[in-house]
């Protein structure tokens, strides 16, 4: 980008790079990675970047360093080994259509592969951005079926792959696509079942037409040792492109069958699903589902975690914020924030994170200091509006699964929440931290049906939901789950189809997951307008008796806090 502008640029270079190959990193900057090395080019610069997944701590600090001397690291947080290239290589097509699908070429290489810039220049000169490849094409590949030769390191057996040899496809030590087809391999491929080597990777649907290859069969772009042939070389760190672009017959329906079961990745695979229009039970139906693979851009992953191991977590409490709530987060972190404020419980400590979306460059800056400072911030890069707080909220569940689901209990609440922790301490007393909700429970709400109505926030059309009452669900203010129940809903959310209000989208996935939501007298209590009076301390002496108190500002906030702390202590 160029002032917050997309930049002209000729050929973006994705080079995936093993953790610990820093000296190699170093040495392509200084080369090919350098924009200053090549010729002027009327279509823009040369931009390079390096892909890594995660490693240990150690090796870590030294990829921190890089990518803040350089800015040029793109690290995502899978295992960063070689049965995950494949996951590697999709991340670095993910990362090119999201952020850069301007770029006229982008090359995928690896961190061992040099450039003769010469050539590679006198093969783009005059060549359209549009529906170009260009590689190392390998044919009738034979599959590797004895799993103790040289090669065993491939080995396949009939059963998993029938086919006697590979498709085409191209080295994935180095390969050149135009943009217009990465953007169609990386969203085939978050549609495709994983496959062991990143190249022998296929499409699902046999009715969709390959998207044609214009490969190069003689020219050859990189320089590899002599042993690095096609037949020695059928699997190991091939390009996933071929069956992304060019369809492996699906006739055989064993194989597809094998295929279908194949692995898929445990991470999201950041997609949106468009749905077929064949829904006649409403338009919110077709909303996209969304597998929710957003990058961190804070991420404390350690929360739960001691000396390396999962420490004890009594209680997750996950705060919904908007990015400009400062203030309220400062005041959270003052109150219940604090471990130290909870009593002490055999179960284990109580944590506390701040989920949060991307904003505008002035605020960012005051996250970023929060999160250096603190340790508290969850950010991931969806934009942090009201319209996006069902992602806000399934951001909150995929964290609790992924980096705490040891928790015994995870709670969900707005920033303007202020919490009651004796009631609340009383509630889970001898709570067994299995099958359990607790919330206000919100049963046959009517749908708001007029837009210019006070309630027309809320409006939808019958079109779009027919049902004039919404299923059970817990107010978004607040509520508590136990931890299997948040691994269930998030792995149901990330199959849904997405509905503009997150409490409901909640309230969808329990009911889809068969479970009774149980109400809990005097759970919460929301301060509207009608409300207020006049005293504060009547104020608090009405709300005493709730669990928690919402929609109140930052002043009334800490006052309760000091006299419910007072029954507390």
């Amino acid at each position: 980008m160029k002032k917050e502008e997309p930049s002209d640029v000729f050929i973006l270079f994705l080079v995936t790079s093993s953790p610990v190959n820093h000296e190699r990193r170093q040495l392509i900057r200084r080369t090919y990675g350098r924009n200053s090395s090549w010729p002027f080019d009327k279509r823009g610069e040369i931009k390079t970047l390096f892909i890594l997944g995660v490693t240990d701590k150690s090796i870590q600090e030294v990829i921190d360093d890089e990518a803040y001397r350089y800015g040029d690291i793109v690290q995502e947080d899978f295992t960063d080994s070689y049965h995950n290239l494949t996951r590697k290589t999709v991340a670095a097509f993910k990362w090119a259509n999201r952020f850069c699908r301007h770029a006229n070429f982008v090359m995928k290489l690896d961190d061992d592969v040099m450039l003769h810039q010469k050539r590679l220049l006198e093969l783009l000169q005059d060549q359209p951005a549009a529906n170009f490849s260009a590689g190392e094409v390998l044919v009738n590949t034979p599959v590797v079926r004895k799993a103790k030769s040289k090669d065993g390191k491939w080995y396949l057996s009939e059963e998993y792959y029938p086919n006697q040899t590979y498709p085409p496809y191209m080295n994935g030590h180095i390969y050149l696509l135009s943009s217009d087809l990465v953007e169609v391999v990386y969203q085939t491929a978050v549609q495709t079942p994983l496959f062991p080597w990143e190249d022998v990777f296929r499409l699902e649907d046999a009715e969709d037409q390959p998207v044609s290859m214009n490969i190069l069969r003689k020219q050859c772009l990189v320089c590899l040792p002599p042993n690095h042939c096609g037949l020695c070389l059928p699997a190991c760190v091939v390009a996933l492109t071929f069956i992304c672009c060019a369809l492996i017959s699906s006739q055989n329906s064993h194989l597809k069958q094998v295929m279908l079961n194949a692995e898929r990745p445990s991470v999201s695979k950041a997609r949106l699903i468009p749905r077929k229009r064949t829904h006649d039970k409403g338009l919110y139906l077709l909303e996209p589902i969304d597998d929710h693979n957003y990058q961190y851009f804070h991420n404390p992953v350690n929360t739960c975690m001691k000396k390396e191991e999962p420490s004890d977590v009594f209680m997750l409490i996950l705060v919904t914020s908007s990015p400009a709530n400062h203030e309220r987060r400062q005041l959270i972190r003052r109150t219940y924030g604090r471990n130290s404020s909870w009593p002490f419980d055999k179960r284990g400590e109580t944590k506390t994170l701040f989920i949060l979306g991307v904003t505008d460059k002035s605020i960012q800056e005051v996250i970023d200091d929060e999160a250096y400072r603190y340790g508290d911030i969850v950010q991931e890069d969806f934009t942090d509006s009201y319209h996006n707080l069902t992602r806000k909220t399934v951001a909150a569940f995929k964290w609790a699964n992924r980096f705490c689901r040891h928790a015994n209990f995870v709670m969900k609440l707005d920033d303007d929440v202020m919490l009651h922790q004796k009631r609340l301490l009383e509630l889970l007393q001898d709570q067994p931290a299995a099958n359990f909700s607790a919330g206000e429970v919100l049963v046959n709400t009517p749908v708001v049906r007029k837009a210019k109505s006070k309630d027309g926030k809320w409006y939808l059309s019958e079109e779009y939901y027919p049902n004039q009452t919404y299923p059970p669900y817990m107010n978004g203010h607040i509520y508590l789950l136990s931890s299997d129940l948040v691994e269930a809903v998030y792995q149901t959310a990330v199959q849904t189809p997405l509905f503009p209000w997150e409490d409901v989208f909640v309230g969808i996935c329990l009911q889809k997951l068969r479970v009774e939501l149980t109400p809990i007298s005097l759970f919460l209590r929301i301060n509207y307008p009608r409300f207020v009076v006049d005293d504060d301390k009547k104020m608090v002496a009405r709300m005493k008796h709730f669990f928690a108190v919402a929609d109140i500002s930052p002043d009334l906030m800490e006052l309760m806090w000091r006299a419910f702390r007072v029954e507390t202590l």
